[in-house]
């Protein structure tokens, strides 16, 4: 009888896995009875069909010690209850948010969106700025904030190394608006994967989609990458509201000067928060994005 082997689900359907053996080959399998959804990343065990046969079947799903989801459903309705979280990888150390110092346009809320999921995970955040060679992005109050930052090019190029040591050993996902240039720095990192790139249009400034599903790859024993379709548009809902302060750091210590032990940060009289936003200590954009998030969870 054919043994078990090991492995990472590299991309996932409903009923088919391809998956991603220790050996470094990758075999397609069907997803055994009885089993749940596989998502990308998640550590699966497969096994021959038959006596030695071509066929593969997918005979069991890891515990996931970390997940990455974003939401999907009706963004149009106002209600929480319609959206439905989508997981998108699992088993990852690192989640490495990507935005474009110029073209596609630098979105606060997006980063702020992204960033505020990956705590929400549990999973460490680092903000990657790629094309730095055509302008200068300054994120100085996400440094102050503590967040991680490393800068890229991969036409002149620049922060390659950086890039790449920072998710060395790491199984890493990376998320970003679509043209940001995700796939380019992919194929820089592993030019052998030869993937497909596109193009931000002039008009609309916005990319377009070259991934469409969540995928790995292996750039050696120790590091995995995962790909991600970009997004135009991410909502963050589904978090609770006492809970929600907890992702902006830059609010740590003011809850306790406002007059409300359970202040919402938005309406209530003498809010040290709402203080700290019309002094300059906290970023507007940034409260912007709190505010939109508390009020929308709200609903």
């Amino acid at each position: 009888m054919e043994e078990d082997q090991p492995g990472i689900a590299a991309t996932a359907g409903a009923n088919l896995v391809t998956v991603s053996l220790a050996s470094g080959d990758e075999v397609a399998a069907e997803v055994g009875p009885g089993l749940d959804y596989v998502v990308v990343g998640d550590h699966v065990t497969v096994r021959r069909t038959g006596d030695g046969g071509d066929g593969w079947t997918l005979t069991s799903i890891g515990e996931r010690r970390s997940t990455f989801w974003r939401l999907r459903g009706d963004f149009t309705r106002s209600d929480a209850s319609i959206q439905q979280r989508h997981v998108i990888a699992a088993n990852i150390d690192l989640v490495v948010v990507v935005v474009a110092a110029a073209h596609p346009k630098f979105r606060p809320s997006q980063l702020d969106n992204y960033l505020l999921l990956a705590e929400h995970s549990d999973v460490t955040p680092l903000i990657c700025v790629n094309k730095c060679d055509l302008a200068e992005l300054d994120l100085s109050e996400y440094e102050g904030l503590g967040y991680g930052i490393v800068r890229t090019s991969t036409k002149a190029p620049i922060g390659l190394d950086d890039l790449r040591a920072a998710i060395t050993g790491k199984t890493s996902v990376f998320v970003g608006s679509s043209g940001v240039g995700k796939t380019s720095l992919l194929n820089a990192l592993a030019p052998e994967a030869g993937l497909k790139t596109s193009y931000v249009g002039k008009k609309s400034d916005r990319g377009r989609h070259t991934t469409t599903k969540s995928f790995i790859l292996r750039l050696d024993d120790d590091t995995i990458v995962i790909d991600t379709p970009g997004t135009r548009a991410l909502q963050v809902l589904q978090i609770d509201a006492d809970e929600l302060p907890e992702y902006f750091p830059e609010f740590d210590g003011l809850a306790e000067s406002c007059r409300f032990r359970n202040c919402s940060h938005l309406h209530e009289p003498d809010c040290a928060v709402q203080a700290a936003v019309a002094s300059g200590a906290i970023s507007p954009a940034r409260y912007a994005t709190y505010r939109r998030i508390a009020e929308r969870t709200a609903r």
